[in-house]
């Protein structure tokens, strides 16, 4: 669907269908992109699978911890009340949750202060997983803290390290209850100052209601809206203006680029823009879980490379058919179609990795199957291979007659696995391109010319005058013959003496490679020597034995000699 919003016409309403289309699909992923995302943290020390069970256990069972108006006997429930409480706005509650004793008087008397600023702190910076924070009265007593302690998390400030602490403390009655402790609380203003809000950002807060969605309120909200607003009309001038440019060459490959400009680079873009806003205003934890794991960022990443690959075929095809390397052009759709894949694959493993999946782990799992897939091919590797070194190496192209490993014709087609020759019988040969690449070919479709080489044998007896006669008919025949070359004159020699006739050896290069334009001249050639032969009475030698026999032989019943054989000549 993405694709085809590429494709459609230039406008906003395709812009901003294709950016909603795709925060969809970012949304749908989110739940992976939060769970990983949580993984990174600040959080509750990893405990044992012990412990997990002991906590799973103990979630199911009832709270035995002591009864409290606010809820407070063990550390889980004291914090979640404490949580509840700022999310609704009560932070005179809040402060309940809270250890003030022994504390400055000026965190004591602005008390409701620090409770809203630690929640925008845990808003910013602090994921917590409420199901692993101890249901007991007693806490964990085997989280390396002090038995009256329990450790939420760790939230960095500068060069410090600021433990998120539960402690027990006693009741005005003397009971003891769970508090976010002291020790904690006393560093808040340290916390807010590195992950709080700003001068501004605490005026824009108090000009707007206080209405909050996934962690942000909605001044927030209103400044991203207006932001992502104004980085899209940044990202829509300058791809509006080259798309305008590109269109005016009325060119296919000018249209592509002007459809890619207001497609994948726009919003390509626009995107990175909008995560810079982000960082700017700060999201929250669980917008992080969306920023964070870059699914948007990728998918449209993803998509642009993708787009930029197509392009890059266009432009080679041009290339290729400029050059008449149409065979080159076979590869090009199944090289474009692996770079897709490999891309698309590198991407996806990349953001498995963003979201915290071992990716090393997971490669490690497929290598035996791997390693079977690609025995199982090797020998569709090979005439891959061998396909593209014919390319590369071109020793024939399509249309070429050549002789490979014994037959000769044309070449039909150059494919991905084989090559097919139509031989001139009419018969077709498929050869594997492995071997196509190792064997000897013979290009005859390349020869610059033909060569004729041949003997013209006249009678024994022809005398001298006559020999010297049929030179030079056969050089009158072939002056300024036909696609005659002066770098390549024919040659005509009296060559030999044979047995039984005298030989002239004929040697002319015919300047054109069409063969049946070849027969044709020879057919004339053969004629016209042939008829000055029968003119000046020139004979052509026929092939001839002798047969001799005994000068005299005697019958051996009559006694009577046998007249010497005769001399045959044939």
């Amino acid at each position: 669907m993405i694709v085809q919003y590429c494709k459609a016409k230039n406008s906003w309403y395709v812009s901003w269908s294709a950016a909603c289309t795709l925060c969809l699909l970012s949304l749908l992923l989110l739940v992976f992109s939060e769970t990983a995302y949580a993984a990174g943290l600040p959080k509750l020390p990893t405990t044992s699978s012990a412990q997990e069970e002991s906590v799973t256990k103990d979630k199911k069972a009832v709270s035995a911890g002591p009864v409290d108006e606010f809820d407070r006997g063990v550390p889980r429930s004291s914090i979640k009340g404490f949580l509840a409480s700022v999310e609704k706005g009560d932070y005179k509650s809040a402060v309940e949750y809270m250890d003030m004793r022994y504390l400055p008087s000026d965190l004591r008397e602005d008390s409701s202060r620090l409770a809203r600023m630690l929640k925008i702190v845990f808003d910013r910076v602090f994921w917590l997983d409420i199901d692993l924070v101890s249901d007991k009265p007693k806490g964990h007593l085997n989280d390396g803290q002090p038995s009256y302690r329990d450790i939420l998390g760790q939230i960095k400030a500068d060069d410090k390290t600021i433990d998120i602490l539960m402690q027990r403390v006693p009741r005005s009655d003397g009971v003891a209850i769970w508090k976010i402790s002291n020790k904690t609380v006393s560093h808040i203003p340290l916390l807010y100052q590195h992950h709080g809000f700003s001068p501004l950002e605490e005026y824009l807060e108090g000009s707007f209601p206080d209405i909050q969605f996934l962690g942000w309120q909605a001044w927030q909200w209103a400044s991203f809206v207006m932001l992502i607003f104004l980085a899209y009309l940044v990202a829509w001038i300058p791809t509006t203006i080259a798309s305008h440019l590109f269109k005016k060459r009325k060119t296919l490959f000018g249209n592509e680029l002007a459809k890619y400009f207001c497609g994948p680079l726009r919003l390509c873009i626009w995107v990175i823009l909008m995560h810079g806003i982000l960082r700017i205003l700060t999201p929250s934890v669980s917008l992080r879980g969306i920023t964070n794991a870059s699914t948007l960022m990728y998918i449209i990443v993803i998509w642009t490379i993708i787009r930029s690959v197509d392009l890059g075929g266009l432009s080679a095809s041009y290339i290729l058919k400029k050059k008449d390397r149409n065979a080159a052009l076979i590869l090009l759709k199944p090289t474009k179609t692996a770079l897709k894949t490999i891309i698309i694959l590198i991407g996806f493993l990349l953001w498995l990795e963003n979201i915290g999946i071992h990716v090393g782990t997971l490669m490690a799992s497929l290598g035996i199957g791997g390693l079977a897939i690609a025995l199982a091919s090797q020998d569709m590797l090979k005439n891959l291979l061998g396909s593209i070194m014919i390319l590369i190496d071109k020793p024939y192209e399509i249309g070429q007659r050549i002789v490979a490993k014994g037959h000769d014709g044309m070449v039909e087609e150059i494919g991905l696995r084989s090559t097919r020759i139509r031989l001139f019988s009419g018969h077709q040969v498929i050869i594997p391109n492995d071997d196509m690449a190792r064997a000897d070919i013979e290009n005859i479709g390349r020869r610059p010319h033909i060569r004729r080489c041949f003997d013209l044998s006249i009678a024994l007896d022809t005398p001298a005058s006559k020999i010297e006669q049929a030179i030079n008919i056969i050089k009158d025949c072939l002056d300024n013959h036909e696609c005659m070359s002066t770098d390549y004159p024919p040659r005509v020699y009296f060559d030999k003496m044979n047995r039984d006739s005298i030989n002239i050896r004929v040697t002319l290069w015919y300047q054109s490679t069409e063969f049946w334009a070849f027969q044709a001249f020879n057919e004339k050639l053969n004629l016209m020597i042939i008829s000055e032969f029968e003119a000046e009475g020139v004979k052509l030698a026929l092939p001839s034995f002798n047969t001799y026999g005994k000068t005299e032989t005697l019958d051996k019943q009559n006694l009577d000699p046998v007249p010497p054989a005769q001399q045959v000549e044939t």
